[in-house]
């Protein structure tokens, strides 16, 4: 299965820097998600403040992208207290099962679409759940001076999910 979905994921990725359509993180930010799609709960809040950053405040947090969705879920009210692993496996693997993502995870993966790089992105939605392509938050990082997006990820080698909590 994890080979399979590594595969869509490396052929769909192959089609969309071809011509075929665009991942979006490369080339600017998609239209802002309907709030429907954001559940209940912590996810909520989480998606809700990400949302005003990129598309209302164009809030720029300059340095990596763990720093910007760290910036987000703490101005959601979610500190590190605030935060459950959900999975916390290693860069080299084994990687989650994103099949259970719910709106408003943090999840950490490679970043398929731009280089094999460590990434940090907050889950909206499912584009394409048997490719595990997802619409995320995110942030470009290295240290630039720009806003966060919307963007599609892979999330075939995600290695760590965190969930904002109302439990401490």
């Amino acid at each position: 299965m994890k080979k399979s979905a590594i595969l869509m994921c490396l052929l769909g990725l192959t089609a969309l820097f071809c011509g075929c359509a665009t991942m979006s993180g490369r080339y600017g930010t998609l239209p802002p998600p309907d709030d429907s799609l954001f559940g209940q709960g912590p996810g909520r809040n989480v998606l809700s403040t990400a949302k005003k950053m990129v598309y209302l405040e164009r809030k720029i947090v300059r340095g990596s992208c763990w720093d910007w969705v760290d910036a987000v879920y703490a101005r959601a009210g979610y500190p590190e207290r605030k935060r459950v692993t959900i999975f916390k496996g290693d860069e080299g693997g084994p990687y989650a099962d994103v099949s259970d993502l719910r709106p408003g995870d943090w999840v950490m993966h490679y970043n398929l679409e731009y280089l094999p790089y460590t990434h940090s992105s907050i889950f909206v939605r499912w584009v394409d759940k048997r490719a595990l392509v997802a619409e995320a938050f995110d942030y470009s990082g290295q240290d630039k001076e720009v806003p966060g997006k919307l963007s599609r990820h892979c999330y075939a080698k995600a290695f760590g999910i965190l969930r904002a909590s109302d439990r401490q």
